[in-house]
């Protein structure tokens, strides 16, 4: 789940019944639009987050993870129960859902592009909601699934000429936060996650 977290900045979190996982992100109430990002990665065991296009952290999910099919419907502006107050202070678009894990590259490339069939990752669309209807109680699905997403109150549809900050995948570099993580799985230490450590590891995959 992706949503808006306290003092302006937004988080995700993802469990089953028994575990839990919660990443926060950077600020988001400052008047930008911005891009926001969750991949969970069932493989490599782990959950990253990116803030247009760049990547801000992650987090190991345990080998006890379950399965994370909730059963719950998929919801934009509202938590899966529908049970909370569907009030979003702020402007949703471009809604994307995939079942694969995207590479930072893709993720970074996209952050300023509308998605085609020239993605290289498009046949895993599995939903894109775009947002630009300009009327309805709805989101028209722009995928090849053409699920149509229904609102429970019909929203204010808002016109913005604001750009999303944009880059290239060039422009992934190692961070500060990042040499911790690097250094403990180079000398082959298993990084605990209750460590609540941030950044992420840039040794070769399978390292």
């Amino acid at each position: 789940m992706i949503c808006a977290n306290t003092g302006g900045t937004w988080k995700v979190n993802i469990g089953d019944t028994q575990n839990r996982v919660d990443i926060s992100g950077g600020t988001i109430n400052d008047g930008k639009w911005h891009h926001l990002t969750m991949v969970v990665d069932r493989t490599a065991k782990l959950v990253k987050i990116y803030q247009d296009g760049a990547f801000v952290g992650q987090a190991i999910i345990a080998s006890t993870f379950g399965s994370l099919t909730s059963g719950l419907p998929f919801a934009v502006g509202q938590e899966g129960t529908l049970t909370y107050g569907a009030n979003v202070n702020g402007n949703i678009s471009e809604v994307r859902v995939w079942n694969k894990a995207l590479s930072e590259s893709s993720i970074l490339n996209y952050t300023c592009s509308s998605i085609t069939s020239s993605h290289p990752d498009y046949t895993n669309l599995i939903g894109y909601w775009k947002g630009d209807n300009g009327s309805g109680n709805s989101f028209t699905d722009s995928s090849s699934k053409q699920i149509t997403l229904a609102f429970v109150n019909t929203p204010t549809w808002t016109s913005s000429t604001a750009a999303l900050k944009c880059g290239t995948a060039n422009g992934i570099v190692p961070k500060m936060v990042d040499i911790a993580y690097s250094s403990l799985q180079w000398f082959g230490v298993p990084i605990n996650s209750g460590w609540s450590l941030d950044g992420r590891s840039w040794l070769p995959a399978g390292n």
